[in-house]
């Protein structure tokens, strides 16, 4: 009944998280920026509707992540050149900080997912923090955000960056 037919669902929601994750990664290793955000930010849309363990938190967010630098490598490679359209510009780049902020979100998430006997599972996001404060400040001074200072601050307070991350902001 019911029952089966959610699992069905979800079954084919996973499939396609798969495929767009597959693609998505296949399309960042042939430089096509804007191909890799698309299937990777669909990836995390579609996660979404998963039962929200740590399983559907790390797909997204590792899709935010892939998403943001896929955007962040289109703006790079002038894909997107500002003087062109300041307005799609902007867009992109606050995209990038709203995702930033998501990605964080969902790492802070999967920090509190609790295991069966009670006790807190223990995630190393180590990697993903560092580089989550490079992206958002290359984001926030492409912008011409006048606080990025505070990023500075926020880098400081982050565990596992160290002072080879705060150098190459």
């Amino acid at each position: 009944g019911i029952i089966q037919m959610f699992n069905q669902n979800m079954d084919e929601i996973q499939w396609l998280i798969g495929v767009g994750w597959n693609y998505g990664v296949e399309a960042a290793k042939q430089e096509n920026h804007q191909a890799c955000y698309m299937l990777c930010r669909a990836a995390y849309d579609l996660a979404t509707y998963l039962p929200q363990g740590s399983s559907s938190l790390e797909i997204q967010k590792m899709s935010l992540l892939l998403s943001s630098m896929a955007l962040l490598d289109e703006i790079a490679a002038g894909n997107l050149k500002r003087a062109a359209d300041v307005g799609a510009y902007s867009e992109r780049l606050k995209e990038i900080v709203v995702s930033i902020e998501r990605c964080r979100q969902v790492i802070r998430r999967i920090a509190e997912i609790k295991e069966d006997d009670g006790s807190r599972k223990i995630k190393d996001d180590s990697d993903a923090l560092p580089l989550l404060l490079l992206m958002e400040f290359k984001a926030k001074a492409l912008l011409g955000d006048s606080n990025l200072q505070q990023v500075l601050h926020y880098a400081n307070s982050v565990p596992g960056v160290n002072a080879n991350t705060l150098e190459m902001i």
